[in-house]
């Protein structure tokens, strides 16, 4: 939305039940193909686990599954202490992470977001990694080596953990994929992998 009061309560509970209220409308579907990026990502991975008989393969796009920044990952071990001054904190944002010129200038921005909404993604990151045990469909893991969100070598490792993942490593672009400067090439990859599989299932 463009209301940037509404994040206020927006909750991962939200976020989650959006995903699945998604899969459901798709009931007419024996098999549907997920993907998401960053957070979508594990949204995604949430989705194979909980209903690994509907969810036939996932693209998982620059997945967050360990934040690049340090300040990042310090916020994230001490989300639990309770400090007066995160009630109420917003945290400001002045860009987004594309490396195409053209794309970033012509990306909206939220001006900030609240603290707790950060807090909101670890709890998604803490029930993606409860489940990885439970994701079992072939997955396409895509990455950018300069993503400045994301640790690529945590990507890297989910796409080692999760059977038979492709790990497609992009050597230009950011964190936003899927409108950076490699996007054709990403395209074409999901694309191909989900329409082989496709290719795969029995008509009907």
């Amino acid at each position: 939305g463009e209301d940037l009061e509404v994040l206020a309560w927006v909750t991962w509970r939200d976020w989650e039940r959006a995903a699945e209220d998604a899969l459901h409308q798709l009931a007419a579907f024996p098999h549907v193909f997920v993907a998401g990026l960053s957070m979508g990502a594990l949204l995604g991975m949430l989705l194979a686990a909980r209903y690994p008989r509907r969810v036939r393969a996932l693209a998982l796009m620059a997945p967050v599954w360990k934040l690049r920044r340090l300040d990042g990952r310090i916020l994230r071990r001490l989300r639990f202490l309770p400090l007066p001054q995160w009630t109420g904190k917003w945290v400001e944002k002045h860009t987004t992470d594309l490396e195409d010129e053209e794309a970033r200038a012509d990306s909206p921005i939220l001006a900030r977001f609240p603290l707790a909404r950060l807090f909101d993604l670890f709890t998604v990151q803490d029930h993606a990694r409860a489940a990885l045990p439970l994701v079992r469909c072939p997955a396409l893991v895509a990455a950018a080596l300069e993503d400045h969100v994301v640790d690529y070598r945590s990507v890297a490792k989910l796409a080692a953990q999760l059977p038979g993942a492709r790990l497609l490593t992009l050597r230009r672009g950011f964190h936003i994929l899927p409108r950076d400067t490699d996007r054709a090439l990403l395209a074409d990859e999901v694309a191909g992998f989900f329409d082989e599989l496709a290719a795969e299932d029995p008509p009907g």
